[in-house]
């Protein structure tokens, strides 16, 4: 690889891994102003991530990539000091719902980076929307959480499963394909990618739209909802 498209990589990825930052701190200067009391106080960054387990290695890139852009603007955002907070989520949705509660309830940070699992995400945009908690999801694929979950505080930086796929059909149809094989893991994001592939296939096809079943309702749910000050990658 050239010295060239070796460093546009990095750049590239230096970008991904830094958006959840640049959200936060953007929002912080604009859309979520402080009250007077607390803007000398520190900015409390709770990061609820998988440290252990499958998707840890993602958990360690995001929690890094978070800390780098805060490095690069002078430990600060908004002009305030930026402190840390760490909760291993473990990739457990059972125990997701305490944990956030911890962050939001008992550690009262300004907001919540997380996470990679989409059950877990979902849990925590739950209490993201009871608790007016600005949360940034810079991995989890769960539609729900930017379509049916959606608040003007809950943003996205990557990608929703109905986003990269749905696409997906659309191409295959054009091409005149009719049989098509997917090799997916037995999770519900690779379901749910599958279910917005088919959809939109669906409906580029005439032929299928006259024959076609009523959607499931993973299909429905494969298609969300705009909505308003999303992240530029919200689910769209």
């Amino acid at each position: 690889m050239s010295d060239h498209k070796q460093s546009r990589l990095i750049l590239s990825r230096r970008s991904v891994l830094t958006g959840a930052a640049g959200v936060a701190g953007a929002s912080l200067t604009s859309h979520f102003p402080m009250p007077a009391l607390a803007q000398g106080a520190p900015y409390k960054v709770g990061f609820m991530l998988p440290y252990t387990g499958t998707f840890a290695k993602l958990g360690k890139f995001i929690d890094e990539g978070f800390r780098l852009y805060v490095e690069q603007k002078g430990g600060k955002l908004g002009g305030r000091a930026v402190t840390f907070l760490q909760v291993d989520d473990e990739s457990k949705p059972e125990s997701a719902t305490d944990n956030m509660n911890r962050l939001v309830g008992r550690e009262k940070v300004d907001v919540v980076v997380g996470t990679v699992h989409s059950g877990v995400a979902m849990a925590m945009a739950k209490v993201a929307r009871d608790t007016n908690t600005m949360l940034v999801i810079p991995n989890a694929g769960a539609n729900e959480a930017t379509g049916p979950l959606c608040a003007p505080h809950i943003f996205r930086t990557s990608f929703s499963n109905w986003q990269t796929s749905f696409p997906m059909g659309k191409v295959v149809a054009d091409a005149g394909h009719k049989n098509v094989v997917r090799s997916r893991p037995s999770r519900k994001a690779s379901a749910r990618r599958a279910a917005a592939a088919r959809s939109s296939r669906s409906s580029t096809c005439p032929s299928r739209r006259s024959s076609s079943r009523p959607s499931s309702r993973a299909s429905r749910a494969s298609s969300p909802t705009r909505c308003s000050r999303s992240s530029p990658a919200a689910a769209r």
